[in-house]
């Protein structure tokens, strides 16, 4: 008959190792809890561009960039009839790329080149003066934004005033 003897200092260090255990939690699954209002139907989230910096502008159109942007929550929307000025945003990520942003006409024509440049990593959005638009530029008097960066292609409507 064999008998072992269990050294008491390894039997001690299995003991504190459950104690410690035990007393941080780290055996059991966590559960999360959700402390979030309900958010009511009538309100929306709205883009907030944080620190943002002109980087070109003149009569027909700014552009903008933000290293980050954010939302927020609006309970009380504002007259949906206010029409917000036609702009178009994208995002060039690391380590930056050639952006090029032109207003076409309703078949494609080349109306005007607005931005042609290498531009860093950040957020951007161009936005039309639609007022300083010359409608007789166009057939139907439709225009479009469009934007070309990093391989994407964006297109935008944009209607003059």
């Amino acid at each position: 008959m064999t008998v072992r003897k269990v050294k008491t200092g390894s039997l001690l260090g299995w003991l504190a190792a459950c104690v410690i255990l035990s007393a941080c939690n780290c055996g059991k699954r966590q559960t999360v809890i959700y402390d979030q209002p309900r958010i009511p139907d009538t309100g929306y989230y709205e883009k907030a561009w944080i620190d943002p910096r002109i980087l070109l502008t003149d009569s027909l159109f700014t552009l903008i960039v933000a290293d980050r942007i954010d939302s927020f929550y609006v309970e009380n929307p504002p007259d949906p009839e206010q029409a917000l000025a036609p702009a178009i945003e994208f995002r060039v990520p690391p380590p930056g790329c050639f952006v090029q942003v032109d207003l076409a006409d309703d078949r494609g024509g080349l109306v005007r080149p607005l931005v042609a440049r290498n531009l860093g990593v950040g957020f951007y959005k161009v936005t039309i003066n639609t007022g300083r638009l010359d409608p007789s530029l166009s057939r139907t008097g439709t225009f479009y934004l469009r934007t070309e960066y990093c391989g994407f292609e964006v297109v935008e409507q944009v209607s003059p005033k």
